[in-house]
């Protein structure tokens, strides 16, 4: 299924949410990219017990999202992975958007 990375997250009023790349850089709209990168980095206490491999794939997935411009092509199974790790890394709102982003 294909994503598209640049759509913008906003809160339940309809204002986008905020993003800042690092505690000195601007702040901007907070991305789809940025939520589904936050929520791979994030270290889950079930992640320690990860076999390498899925390790492993979940790395390369996340260079294939932070790679990605536009549009990138992600399978079913990643999309469940994404949508698993949202509610568990992300405040309700985005969490939710995400969600629906992932599910067209």
């Amino acid at each position: 299924m294909k994503i598209d990375l640049g759509q913008v997250i906003y809160h339940l009023d309809g204002t986008p949410g905020r993003f800042k790349d690092s505690a000195t850089g601007p702040e901007r709209d907070m991305t789809l990219k940025d939520a589904l990168l936050f929520s791979l980095n994030v270290k889950l206490r079930e992640d320690t017990e990860l076999a390498p491999l899925a390790f492993y794939e979940m790395f390369q997935l996340a260079e294939l999202i932070e790679k990605g411009d536009g549009e990138v092509e992600i399978t079913p199974a990643q999309a469940l992975l994404l949508q698993g790790r949202m509610p568990k890394t992300q405040p309700l709102m985005v969490a939710g958007r995400v969600h629906k982003m992932l599910n067209g």
